[in-house]
């Protein structure tokens, strides 16, 4: 039996968009945050420690979009600010360096493959891993290679700089830590049998990566000798594979997993007795890692709800409901969670109570933004989109029986039918693209969507 490989159709590329919004009264001081980067270091989810806190003012109120920056495909991981320059990494295998203030494009650079995972960039120097299984720098004013490292596996976790170390682990158990003006490699820790799909938090010259089994790896940041690890389902019949990043704050270290039957558990661990704080349990997988705002922990999860947390106990304080998936990470500023939807509104929320602030309607899906001085930096997928007769795509791609529609919002569907009544073939109509994939490519398929949201 012929089995039919997915094809892609991209009608239009992605649209990298850069929002500036105006501000409505005086910004207040972020507290009770880790301590701060560097002015010249920017990295996904704001620090090491991925608490999604970006230390810059708030913004009341957004004014205009100030400019687009179109890339050639897909933007999945958060874009980096440091200076007059923004840094995004594509689908497309391309890096680009765009001028902060007017969109221009300053460079670029093709990597060996796609580009998942964020940039991270520390003094004058970019750091990028790609699916190609390489750690590139290059410079972040020419976009010139400056050294290059042969990993393994595919790098869909983002790396982290603290001091002059840059750390990335990969979905191959490898996690290196690299001196960050050679790229000569200082340790390597490896867990045979199993990924680290996600990014690491690093805190207190101590690194946490989650491998794929669900067991927290707690090393020494200077050496990478094993401290100490921490089993998610210790005693359970479970297994817990984790859906999103570690999250570090003030001595917890917020973990994010699914189980066998698909439901989000969220586990507070205390990183002096390595004990289960509090456990939070939801319906619905959750790929997106929950982000400091105070006392409260703020995430968006596949139902389209964002969602907020005590911090010390786990119980619910509030959800607001949106209408799309949420896969995106959270930023926080101000006690102001900002959160990209893909019902193509970027929300400004009051964390501690979820009222809107503001929304802004953009032209397609929005991924996880980042916010920078009164600036809001947002990837997101136009969206040309209507719902074609099923029926007759169906019948076009050779398969048979009526279609099944699995999920659905305004802008994104997911269908599957009958191949030749023997299997199915599943459907995703995502903006201007439409994939048609084996139930081995599906599967697949959501995984990689795993790894992309960290």
């Amino acid at each position: 039996m012929k089995r039919y490989r997915f094809s892609v159709t991209r009608p239009i590329p992605v649209i990298f968009l850069l929002i500036v919004l105006a501000v409505v009264g005086s910004a207040c001081t972020q507290t009770g945050t880790p301590e701060s980067n560097p002015a010249d270091t920017a990295m996904f989810r704001a620090n090491a420690q991925r608490t999604g806190v970006y230390e810059t003012p708030g913004l009341a109120n957004y004014d205009s979009v100030k400019w687009e920056f179109q890339a050639g495909d897909w933007i999945f991981g958060a874009p980096a600010i440091v200076g007059d320059t923004v840094i995004a990494a594509s689908y497309d295998s391309y890096v680009y360096a765009v001028d902060r203030e007017t969109g221009t494009e300053k460079w670029r650079f093709q990597t060996g493959n796609s580009i998942l995972a964020s940039p991270a960039v520390s003094g004058d120097l970019v750091f990028i891993t790609s699916i190609d299984s390489n750690i590139y720098a290059l410079d972040v004013t020419t976009g010139d290679l400056r050294w290059q490292v042969a990993g393994a596996g595919i790098y869909s976790g983002s790396p982290a700089v603290v001091g002059d170390t840059l750390y990335a682990n990969s979905d191959a158990g490898l996690l290196l830590a690299l001196d960050t003006a050679t790229g000569d490699e200082r340790w390597r820790y490896e867990t045979p049998g199993e990924s680290m799909p996600f990014s690491m938090a690093i805190d207190n010259d101590t690194v946490y990566t989650v491998t794929s089994l669900g067991i927290l790896h707690a090393l020494d940041a200077s050496t990478g000798e094993l401290k100490w690890q921490y089993n998610s389902a210790e005693g359970l019949s479970d297994v817990y594979n984790p859906t999103a990043s570690p999250v570090v704050n003030e001595g917890t270290i917020y973990l994010t997993f699914s189980d066998v039957e698909s439901m989000t558990v969220i586990q507070a661990v205390d990183l002096e007795t390595r004990t289960v704080q509090w456990q939070y349990e939801a319906p619905i997988e959750t790929f997106s890692a929950p982000s400091v705002a105070g006392p409260r922990l703020v995430f968006g999860s596949l139902d389209g709800y964002i969602y907020a947390l005590d911090a010390e106990t786990g119980n619910s304080l509030w959800s607001i409901p949106t209408s799309g998936i949420i896969y995106s990470a959270v930023a926080i500023t101000d006690n102001t969670a900002y959160v990209g939807s893909a019902d193509s509104y970027l929300y400004a929320l009051d964390a501690s109570t979820g009222q809107i602030l503001w929304q802004f309607k953009a032209r397609g899906g929005v991924s996880s933004p980042i916010v920078a001085d009164r600036v809001v930096l947002s990837a997101m997928m136009p969206v040309r989109f209507t719902h074609y007769a099923k029926q007759e795509a169906t019948m076009n791609n050779g398969l048979e029986g009526d279609p099944e529609i699995l999920a659905e919002t305004d802008l994104f569907a997911v269908w599957r039918s009958v191949e030749d009544g023997d299997g199915f073939m599943y459907h995703v109509e995502l903006g201007g693209l439409t994939l048609h994939l084996t139930s081995e490519e599906w599967e697949e398929l959501v995984s990689l969507i795993r790894g992309a949201s960290m």
